[in-house]
């Protein structure tokens, strides 16, 4: 028998919700191809070398924003919700509509998370004799974020992650 495993992705497992209050929405109808994408805004360490052969440090910083693109089918009904919720925002001078968000690969392990989160502007709108997309910017203000992979861990990589301060969801454990 082979201790073999094999990993499984599934773009239709994974989840963006959008909440506050009474309103809340999971976002549907993703484009093929990369439909959404994570991106911390500043790095938590920066290295740098002086000019001496020994001089060398880094910039930790603990800035958590993060720039989030997702892109949508043209015909997605995410696309009236997130374009009123764009509207609410910008009409009022508060925070009344600035936003919790999540997003979770459901057949893995990463999940992102902010209880403040925007929606920087309008997608960038093209018409055309095919289909089209629309890619929304969400701004997280302050992020948690968890880059996870896809299949159940081998007993040293339970360790490796238990000895860097971690724990192991147990039905990602072989």
């Amino acid at each position: 028998m082979s201790d073999n495993f094999i990993g499984n992705y599934a773009p239709d497992e994974f989840t963006i919700v959008l909440s506050k209050g009474s309103f809340v929405h999971r976002i549907t109808g993703f484009a093929d191809g990369t439909f959404v994408s994570m991106e911390r805004i500043t790095p938590t360490s920066t290295p740098f070398q002086g000019a001496g052969d020994n001089s060398f440090g880094r910039v930790k910083r603990s800035k958590t924003a993060m720039n989030v693109a997702i892109t949508l089918l043209q015909t997605s009904p995410s696309n009236t919700v997130l374009q009123q919720l764009q509207l609410a925002d910008a009409a009022v001078v508060d925070n009344s509509w600035v936003v919790n968000c999540s997003m979770k690969d459901m057949s893995g392990q990463t999940i992102a998370s902010s209880n403040t989160a925007i929606i920087q502007a309008p997608p960038t709108a093209a018409f055309g004799t095919e289909h089209t997309s629309r890619e929304w910017h969400i701004y997280m203000f302050g992020s948690d974020l968890f880059i996870g992979g896809n299949m159940p861990l081998a007993p040293s990589e339970v360790a490796a992650v238990a000895a860097a301060g971690g724990s192991t969801d147990p039905r990602w454990v072989m």
